[in-house]
């Protein structure tokens, strides 16, 4: 190691918390946010791929009652 000088990590999670989040939403062509939300946690809702999650995870925030 004292030589190395280079170190490669391979997997999410390795240096993150592999925990992705909705940091923004782009509405265009007449939609708003909260539609295109709504409509993209309900074909999300099924999969347990973790942007999958962090997308439904944000309508739930943003519904405010536990339901998306």
């Amino acid at each position: 190691m004292a030589e190395a000088n280079t170190i490669v990590f391979d997997k999410t999670g390795t240096l993150t918390q592999a925990a992705p989040a909705v940091s923004a939403i782009r509405a265009y062509d007449g939609y708003d946010e909260v539609g295109v939300l709504r409509l993209s946690a309900c074909l999300e809702e099924h999969f347990p791929h973790p942007v999958a999650r962090a997308v439904v995870n944000k309508a739930l925030e943003r519904s405010g009652s536990g339901t998306a």
